[in-house]
Order: structure tokens, then sequence, then C-alpha cells
């Protein structure tokens, strides 16, 4: 099973498909569209001050979100990546907290290799692309 994310450019916005192009669309490329499981997001610049108000959903009975998760990336609709960092921060701590309990009983070697493979892998994963959505705290 495969999950497929479909973007539009906010200059479409006034004049998006309705659901039936959205259904369309995925029929032709052999894709079943779960309604279920189908969310929304409107991704906006935060120094832009919008004036208009959002527009109804694209499909009927969907969720619209205020955050989504690209290739382990979790961005706001905002483009802000804060949430992101912390669930990075709050996952390492945890690691960490587990290496230490298990530091005392020797296994060094071992200890830094899960942590090269662990913490290090989750904070240099994606960081370049996170990097220009970051704010000063969360830097």
């Amino acid at each position: 099973m495969t999950h497929t994310q479909l973007f539009l450019p906010v200059t479409l916005l006034p004049e998006m498909p309705k659901s039936e192009h959205i259904e369309k669309w995925s029929k032709q490329n052999t894709l079943t569209l779960n309604r279920s499981k189908s969310t929304e997001i409107i991704f906006t610049n935060p120094k832009r001050k919008s004036r208009q108000h959002p527009p109804p959903p694209l499909l009927p009975d969907t969720d619209c979100t205020s955050s989504a998760k690209i290739l382990g990336v979790t961005f706001a609709n905002h483009l802000s990546v804060s949430q992101h960092v912390h669930s990075i921060t709050s996952s390492c701590a945890q690691h960490l907290y587990a290496l230490k309990l298990l530091r005392p009983h020797g296994m060094c070697e071992a200890l830094q290799q899960v942590f090269r493979a662990v913490i290090i892998y989750k904070i240099c994963h994606a960081s370049c692309v996170c990097w220009g959505f970051t704010s000063a705290t969360d830097r």
C-alpha cells in the first residue's frame, strides 16, 4: 500500500478542482482515493497577511489539519518546523536516558554505535532542509 500526497500551489486556490476532478485524477493514475484517511492542509506564508478566508475543503467530509509529515519531517501550515524540532529533541532525550541507564553495565563501544546510529541520525535527518524553516528559538 502506498500513500500519495497531492500538493496544489496557493495560486490555484480560487480555481481549485472539485472533488470529482481529484477522484478522476487518482483513477487515471491507478490510485485509490481513501476518503476516510484524506486530510487537507493549506500552507501559508507567515510573513504575508492573508486577506482571504480559507476555501472550503476540496473533498467533502475531510478534516483540515494544521501540520503534515512529509518524508519524516513535520511541517506546520505556516511553514514552521518547530513541532518537528520538538519531537526530535524529546525523542533523543528519551534515547539518551536509556543509554545512560545501560552505561554502568559496560558495553561502551556498543552504546557509542547505538548513539551514532539512532541519535546522530535523528538529528541529521533532513537538517539541511529544515534549517531554512527554523525560527531563532529552534536553532
